[in-house]
């Protein structure tokens, strides 16, 4: 059995440290075929309490359960206790393993980000006029919006009795398209709100 735990723990360790190289400096890795890509459609599981269990077993998951496996089955052998014991013991560490390192990969994907500015975010953004926006949109200007933590260049239409020069406060009213926005002053009694 002593040959099994060393095993088990050499060959995740390895393929737990190769994955983290990979992912960490070449950008790539070894996916989680069964976590995110099943859909649960496509899956006839009567139960989704077992859906879930195979949603957790993934190559990521699986090395690392057996790595723990085989370290806690070889540090059982080393403290001379009964060899059930030390599989009992082993088994559990390599189950927890696989349960911890599922959440993490699932709360690290969660942070995932892909930087792309949602256009839902844009009424109500902040700005200032960049180039005059004639009245009552008889014509167009441009406006800098902050908007997500980034300055953002719109082409502006404004419903305004007169024109609003470059430097007026303004806020987004309304998106109109694709990098075209309607937009009013942004008055002083609105900031305190």
């Amino acid at each position: 059995m002593e040959k099994i735990y060393y095993f088990c723990a050499v060959f995740g360790s390895l393929f737990v440290v190769a994955q983290l190289f990979l992912t960490l400096f070449a950008g790539l890795g070894w996916g989680d075929v069964s976590s995110d890509s099943v859909d649960a459609d496509a899956v006839d599981v009567g139960d989704h309490a077992g859906y879930d269990f195979v949603r957790i077993l993934s190559l990521r998951t699986v090395t690392a359960g057996l790595a723990f496996f085989g370290l806690a089955g070889m540090a059982g052998i080393q403290s001379r206790i009964g060899a059930e014991i030390v599989f009992v013991i082993a088994a559990l560490c390599g189950l927890a393993a696989i349960v911890v390192v599922f959440f993490l990969y699932r709360l690290i994907s969660s942070l995932k980000s892909n930087g792309a500015v949602m256009p839902e975010t844009l009424p109500n953004s902040k700005g200032n006029v960049y180039v005059k926006i004639p009245p009552k949109r008889s014509g167009s200007g441009k406006v800098i919006v902050n908007q997500q933590d980034r300055s953002m260049e719109y082409e502006a239409f404004s419903d305004c009795e007169t024109e609003l020069p470059a430097g007026t406060p303004i806020v987004v009213k309304e998106n109109l398209g694709p990098n075209q926005v309607l937009v009013e002053l942004y008055a002083m009694d609105e900031k305190k709100n």
